[in-house]
């Protein structure tokens, strides 16, 4: 098992007058509040331009022993370089900030400590920096940029904004005269009308990339061409490149996301649409998905697509604007990962896939809020998986739309098919037309989820075999009067043959009654237990210390009277 450390600091800046430097003091702390102490430890220093997110300007790295105390010092300015000329530093212009990585035990596998704004420069250092020998030229936008040309390599200019001053577009880009890379908009830039070797480049930290360096503002236009610039020049250098969203809204169409790519919001998503939400993604007229990781027709434990992500977005569907969005997200492949996301207002999918040893954790998921208009001759989730295997969905909260009174049975909040080994554990599944359907699946384990508020049943089990199911939890599912609906159906449904399910064991299920305000009664399902299985020898099914609460007091066990033979009761161990 690996132990991640997590180091915290207490820091300490002066500035040294000669030769050139920022002298920094820190004592380092271990994740349990130990202090590192008599030990190496690798630190990286970068300063970054105008804000928290800005361009790396200069970098450096340092093996450093602490000392009894914990304690280390440094100089910034006198490390190894990674990047920039620190006598070159403009601290006259722009806000300037310092990041700080280390690596605890004295290699460079750094880990992020902080981000912490300079309030103040040494004056030795800003007079050295503005003589005119050293001078850097500030121009406003990338429109002027291109209007300008290098006069010797290394040349430096600030660039104020994309479009306008202070956008979060800007930054500092060094003329190489021997550059003739395409010019993407973002990075790389050619002067107009320019045809020799010569090209501003951007100085950057090249593991994460803000997209408002490639001009999408966050402002709500169309930025589909300004993310595929930054997918088409990073795809081929795919480890670890995160391409960080600043608060704004964006309107995106079918952006295929590459392996190893990370796409990351940089405020925090929120639950409500509020003022409180930090990135907004809205499909684009006419998308058929926002964002797509892998490749549909390869198996999901393919090697072509994996160790994607997509974290931290609010996703708004746009249902009534854009009828065409199948899903908000596709996701195809192995070791992706979907995290912390709210997806909502899907006309019809919010997140389907088929995949294999990925996480789908913490996201707020919503879909199938064109219900009264699609045509149901088949299942649709809101979130909809095939073939998918050796997962682990966490955390969620799953529904369709916001209307609580739905009797499509064919409209699910969660669909699985042909889905094994996977770990479900602690979502909530809500609000469907049926809460979860689970079919042609073995070996998985569920637990402390719970299915609440469809309008039909709540769990339904189609050819299931050898799976368990521990403290699950069942309210307020089964809305219509004289209606044969379930809390849990297990082993047949619509057409699909009985006795196809078998071997699953129920450990301490939890059935009562709920009312979510929107309708004046506690609801109850005819049944809280429909059973097809046979229940013959060792291939039982058993449903061990199920609990039925106040208004649920009686075990209430289906006995279909529609032309089905009669179900045998479970096996039931209290």
């Amino acid at each position: 098992m690996k132990k991640f450390i997590i180091l915290f600091f207490i820091s300490y800046f002066s500035f040294s007058q000669s030769p050139q430097g920022i002298n920094y003091q820190s004592i380092a702390y271990s994740s349990n509040g130990n202090i590192i102490i008599n030990s190496n430890v690798g630190v990286k220093a970068s300063i970054l331009d105008i804000s928290q997110t800005g361009s790396v300007i200069y970098s450096e790295e340092h093996t450093i022993l602490t000392n009894s105390n914990g304690v280390y010092s440094l100089v910034i300015g006198q490390g190894s370089v990674l990047t920039g000329v620190f006598s070159d530093i403009q601290w006259g212009i722009g806000s300037k900030y310092l990041k700080v990585e280390l690596d605890p035990t004295g290699g460079t596998n750094y880990i992020a400590s902080g981000i912490s704004q300079f309030m103040s420069v040494p004056y030795a250092l800003y007079s050295d920096n503005v003589n005119p020998s050293k001078s850097i030229i500030n121009i406003a936008n990338f429109q002027s940029l291109r209007e300008t040309i290098g006069d010797s390599n290394g040349n430096v200019v600030y660039v104020r904004g994309y479009s306008s001053d202070a956008d979060g577009g800007g930054g500092h880009f060094t003329w190489n005269s021997n550059s003739s890379d395409v010019d993407n908009d973002g990075t790389t830039i050619k002067p107009s009308n320019y045809n020799s070797n010569g090209r501003w480049i951007r100085n950057v930290d090249s593991s994460e990339i803000n997209v408002k360096w490639f001009g999408a503002l966050g402002s709500g236009n169309d930025y589909t061409d300004n993310i595929n610039k930054i997918i088409d020049t990073y795809k081929n250098d795919f480890l670890k490149v995160k391409v960080i969203f600043p608060k704004g809204i964006y309107k995106l169409k079918e952006i295929d996301i590459p392996t190893g790519f990370t796409f990351s919001a940089e405020q925090r998503v929120s639950h409500s649409f509020t003022n409180e939400v930090g990135v907004i993604i809205k499909p684009v007229t006419g998308s058929n998905y926002i964002f797509k990781i892998g490749n549909p027709n390869l198996p999901a434990n393919n090697t072509n697509s994996k160790n994607s992500c997509i974290e931290y977005f609010t996703i708004d569907g746009d249902y009534q604007n854009v009828p065409t969005l199948e899903a908000a997200i596709k996701v195809y492949g192995e070791a992706h990962r979907i995290y912390n996301n709210s997806i909502n207002f899907c006309y019809k999918h919010a997140l389907m896939g088929k995949i294999s040893v990925s996480r789908i954790e913490n996201n707020f998921i919503q879909g199938l809020y064109g219900l009264n208009n699609i045509n149901f001759n088949d299942y649709y989730g809101a979130f909809h998986l095939t073939d998918s295997s050796d997962n682990w969905i966490l955390n969620n909260e799953i529904g369709v739309s916001n209307n609580y009174i739905i009797k499509k049975e064919k409209a699910v909040s969660f669909y699985a098919n042909e889905f094994h080994n996977n770990f479900i554990s602690n979502n909530i599944i809500e609000n469907g037309g049926t809460g979860a359907i689970i079919s042609f699946a073995t070996h998985n384990k569920f637990s402390n989820n719970r299915y609440e508020f469809s309008g039909t049943n709540g769990l339904v089990l189609i050819n299931n075999a050898l799976s368990n199911f521990v403290s699950e939890s069942f309210l307020g599912n089964g809305w219509f009067e004289n209606e044969m609906y379930s809390d849990l159906v297990i082993g047949k449904y619509g057409n699909v043959p009985e006795n196809q399910t078998s071997t699953l064991v129920f450990i301490s299920p939890v059935f009562l009654t709920a009312n979510n305000g929107a309708n004046p009664v506690n609801i109850l399902p005819k049944y809280h237990i429909t059973n097809y299985c046979t229940n013959v020898g060792d291939w039982k099914t058993k449903i061990i210390s199920p609990m039925f609460l106040p208004g649920a007091a009686q075990y209430k066990f289906a006995l279909p009277s529609n032309g089905d033979n009669l179900a045998i009761s479970p096996y039931i161990l209290d």
